[in-house]
């Protein structure tokens, strides 16, 4: 057997972004249905997000397991979604008012500071806004009511640089999407981790994700790929 033949069904349309432009599905008839080589990448992956999410998942027409579960090493375990309030099926919020970032950033050396849970945080009334019906977050942390602040009026002052070094589960992905709202941008944000990366957009549907090419599929079909004499053929060793 050259290929596996791929079926996903299920509540899959809250996944329909990911099922076709991640996984290279597409919508037929009653369910995501493609064709994956054998030892293509992309089918363990698949495994996991089928398992993950309740999703219902046919290789060659035999359901696959449902206990399954990333690798630890490519999966970085959701603390914080444990403990702090958020909905992963609400918008992406709105912008915030008067806020904006300096033309150009100025060469202002650097200044360490150190925030502390007992430290009062008076300028959070400024950002309460931000917590609102249409966003994953409904609710703010003691050490994000100091930062956020911090870093906004930082990025204010015209610093081009702000390093923030918290714990883990202290926030900082909620720090990451606060910002370009008090702002009104677009960023990137960039991580090591596809395990994270894949955590930030289940957590926040509005987000693309964009990986190195090596985790991609080749776009040519396999039939292609055999008149071409071309084998073990993927996006990672294109020219």
């Amino acid at each position: 057997m050259s290929a596996h033949t791929i079926e996903v069904a299920g509540r899959t349309f809250e996944h329909k972004d990911t099922l076709k432009t991640s996984f290279k599905l597409w919508w037929k008839v009653d369910a995501w249905k493609g064709k994956y080589r054998v030892g293509s990448p992309l089918l363990p992956r698949l495994i996991s997000y089928c398992a993950k999410n309740k999703l219902r998942l046919l290789v060659d027409g035999e359901s696959t397991a449902t206990d399954q579960t990333e690798s630890e090493f490519d999966y970085q375990n959701d603390y914080e979604q444990q403990t702090i309030k958020h909905n992963t099926v609400n918008g992406g919020g709105s912008p915030l008012q008067g806020f904006s970032l300096p033309v150009e950033t100025k060469s202002l050396g650097y200044e360490v500071v150190s925030v502390k849970p007992s430290t009062s945080s008076s300028d959070w009334e400024r950002f309460q806004s931000i917590l609102g019906t249409d966003t994953p977050y409904s609710d703010a942390r003691q050490e994000q009511q100091h930062l956020l602040p911090l870093i906004v009026d930082k990025l204010q002052e015209g610093y081009k640089n702000v390093i923030v070094e918290c714990p883990t589960g202290s926030g900082k992905s909620a720090l990451a999407y606060w910002l370009p709202l008090v702002f009104d941008n677009s960023v990137y944000i960039s991580t090591p981790l596809k395990g994270l990366q894949s955590q930030y957009v289940q957590d926040h549907p509005f987000m693309s994700s964009a990986m190195g090419r090596g985790n991609y599929e080749c776009a040519l079909t396999e039939e292609e790929l055999e008149e071409l004499d071309l084998e073990n053929c993927s996006a990672a060793n294109a020219p």
